[in-house]
């Protein structure tokens, strides 16, 4: 069974979103959907078929976690060639062609996992067929770097996650402010970024900071709208993943 390890490294960040998961797969692709309600966030995620190359029209995960610490057991890169391991998959099926364990090798030999898959029907599986917002108002980037800035300022910001206080997007022109406040404290951050176009009304969006920190670190071009953002992100593989974040009632 081959992958790409450079997926399965996007996997592992998207995990906290959502760790019960079901991959569909077409001639050409895999296709794989997650949300976690709490937080108002979801994601579609497409990559070729040979990036997980599973021998069956969908695979369910009942705790990807498990499987990624399974994974990674055997996933070490070393300077010592005696420490180096890699993962090698495989698969058992029933009769009917479902995919009952995944089977994780180390290349070392001798020694494997054995991981049993999810049950058709058991994982609760996304209904929407895209990640959008109605009325999209403009769009911005944001770098890897400044994802791991905003990170970083929210975790200063609020004392703990039971603070209340969110994140706002407050759109003027072709200014876009990013505020973090705390209103407890009344500690607050503030940073500008440039809007792609001007908006053709003022706005102000508020998200759930939980949300953003579940958004992996990455180079992203963002649609913003009243009632969310969507997340592109830029990449230079044939991987892609759109992930949304909806808007907070304040």
């Amino acid at each position: 069974m081959n992958y790409n390890i450079d997926l399965i490294n996007l996997l592992s960040e998207l995990n906290p979103i959502q760790t019960q998961l079901e991959f569909q797969k077409t001639d050409e692709k895999i296709i794989l959907k997650a949300k976690e309600l709490k937080e108002r966030i979801a994601y579609k995620l497409e990559a070729p078929a040979e990036y997980f190359d599973f021998p069956a029209e969908s695979l369910r995960f009942y705790d990807f976690k498990k499987f990624l610490d399974f994974f990674n057991t055997f996933n070490v890169v070393s300077r010592n060639e005696e420490l180096t391991d890699t993962p090698i998959l495989d698969t058992v099926s029933t009769d009917d062609g479902e995919i009952s364990n995944i089977i994780i090798q180390s290349s070392k030999g001798k020694q494997q996992f054995s991981y049993r898959t999810g049950v058709r029907g058991t994982i609760d599986v996304p209904t929407f067929n895209d990640i959008k917002i109605p009325n999209v108002a403009s769009s911005f980037s944001l770098s890897e770097a400044q994802i791991e800035h905003l990170r970083k300022l929210i975790n200063l910001i609020y004392d703990n996650k039971n603070t209340p206080g969110g994140i706002k997007f407050e759109c003027s022109g072709d200014k876009l402010n990013i505020v973090l406040f705390n209103m407890v404290s009344s500690n607050k951050y503030e940073i500008e970024y440039k809007l792609d176009t001007p908006v053709e009304k003022d706005f102000v969006l508020t998200i759930n900071r939980e949300g953003f920190l579940l958004v992996p670190p990455a180079n992203f071009k963002v649609e913003i709208g009243v009632k969310g953002l969507i997340f592109h992100m830029v990449r230079d593989d044939k991987i892609e993943l759109k992930l949304g974040i909806s808007y907070m009632k304040v």
